[in-house]
């Protein structure tokens, strides 16, 4: 009777019942890893979207300059000479948009208790302009590929078009 009340008070350690796939040795599929991927690349482009789409034209600290680089590249123009009027850039024949988005920024640029409101209306133009820009040292090769919208897209559109490619090239 005394060893019947032992084996009452001994808990049994029992080894758990596992499924094959339980394991962690599942080997994940190429789907699988594909459909990971293809959501967080979605996810991500999204986001970057919202952001585009959020930020003031030319309101990112460089903007201006990648945007005349990027509309050149994809008319054709590769690279431009060196500034003499802008050092450290180089002169490229963009539409008066682009070039004119720097100076315009001043109302908001680094004043962080202005909003982009004090920014006037950029007026439509066609002339292409002397625009100097900074994006000096980058391939040509990501500029063609982020300008491409504004072989089709005018002016802001073309930028937002811009935004999105690279977003998605990103």
């Amino acid at each position: 009777s005394n060893l019947a009340s032992a084996d009452q008070r001994t808990p049994t350690l029992r080894t758990p019942v596992t499924h094959p796939t339980d394991t962690a040795e599942t080997p994940v599929t190429p789907g699988a890893l594909a459909r990971v991927f293809g959501i967080a690349t979605g996810v991500l482009f999204l986001l970057m979207a919202c952001f585009s789409f959020a930020t003031p034209q030319g309101g990112s600290p460089d903007e201006p300059a990648h945007a005349m680089r990027a509309w050149a590249a994809a008319h054709g123009q590769l690279d431009g000479p060196a500034s003499r009027s802008a050092a450290g850039t180089i002169d490229l024949k963009v539409p008066e948009y682009f070039a004119d988005l720097e100076p315009r920024l001043a109302c908001f640029k680094r004043v962080i208790t202005q909003t982009p409101a004090c920014v006037a209306p950029l007026p439509a133009s066609d002339p292409l302009v002397t625009g100097h820009s900074s994006a000096t040292v980058n391939t040509p090769v990501f500029y063609v590929l982020t300008g491409w919208p504004s072989l089709f897209l005018q002016e802001a559109k073309a930028l937002y078009g811009m935004r999105l490619v690279s977003a998605f090239l990103c």
